[in-house]
């Protein structure tokens, strides 16, 4: 899985992979297992949001696309993970998480269930230069940071008549809106979105920064007293495999949901 994952909370950890009415607080933590020996930088231009070389020149020119993906019961399996390049977990009301994916590099044929915006998604549209928002309604005070940081025209919700959302019939009313990215960018073209890359979001290293890297088997985290969050390094994939509430976290086709940074 080339995302990493942001976790949001109020006083706690923030794992990372990923205004002017919100400004959250938003720490980070990189959690990295050193390779015996160290590769020098990619030469060239890398996607902006993940600091690999470009290998679709019109995927890396195009805007970041930011989805609302529901994290309640009833939502899971999860659709398009997978292809995210940052996914960030943020709280929401209840102890209730809520993630919002972010693509650039990669597209994914299904994404969902699509759910509702919340105030924090303003900050992290403003640091990804907007792009394109799709979400599924949201309450006048919980869009109104994003209206005063973004242009309507990143925004695609289809209770503003926006096309390309989809009601499925396998999932339960309010965890069956669905799209896909080609839908979402084609619809944000449509709107007028300006089409240009998100800025890079980080500097990337091919060795630890800041200290003595610290090796982990494993990170845990409690977001609220019903939801949590662990990551197992996996040391023959490189990669960190999720659990959520104490379950292994999966995507739509079975696959174990995993990140290359955390």
């Amino acid at each position: 899985m080339p995302f990493g994952l942001i976790l949001v909370a109020a006083g706690g950890l923030a794992a990372s992979a990923c205004g002017a009415a919100v400004t959250p607080k938003v720490t980070a933590a990189n959690l990295h297992q050193p390779a015996a020996t160290v590769a020098s930088a990619p030469p060239g231009p890398v996607y902006p949001l993940l600091g690999t070389p470009v290998t679709d020149a019109a995927h890396a020119a195009r805007p970041a696309l930011s989805v609302k993906i529901d994290n309640a019961p009833g939502s899971f399996p999860q659709a398009g993970l997978d292809k995210a390049d940052i996914v960030t977990e943020a709280l929401v009301e209840g102890g209730l998480t809520r993630l919002f994916a972010t693509f650039q590099s990669q597209d994914a044929p299904l994404v969902g269930p699509i759910r509702s915006a919340r105030p924090v998604d303003a900050a992290l549209l403003k640091e990804l230069g907007c792009g394109i928002f799709a979400y599924s309604g949201a309450a006048t005070g919980e869009i109104a940071p994003t209206k005063v940081v973004c242009p309507a025209s990143t925004r695609l919700t289809p209770q503003d008549g926006a096309a390309g959302f989809n009601l499925v019939s396998w999932r339960s009313n309010p965890h069956n809106t669905f799209s896909s990215t080609t839908t979402l960018y084609a619809e944000g073209k449509a709107q007028g979105v300006s089409w240009t890359p998100p800025p890079q979001l980080f500097s990337y290293s091919p060795a630890p920064q800041g200290g003595t890297a610290n090796p982990l088997q494993s990170a845990y985290m409690d977001l609220s007293a019903i939801s949590s969050a662990q990551w197992t390094w996996q040391p023959g994939a490189a990669d960190w495999a999720r659990d959520q509430n104490g379950s292994v976290d999966s995507n739509s086709d079975g696959s174990r949901i995993t990140a290359d940074n955390v």
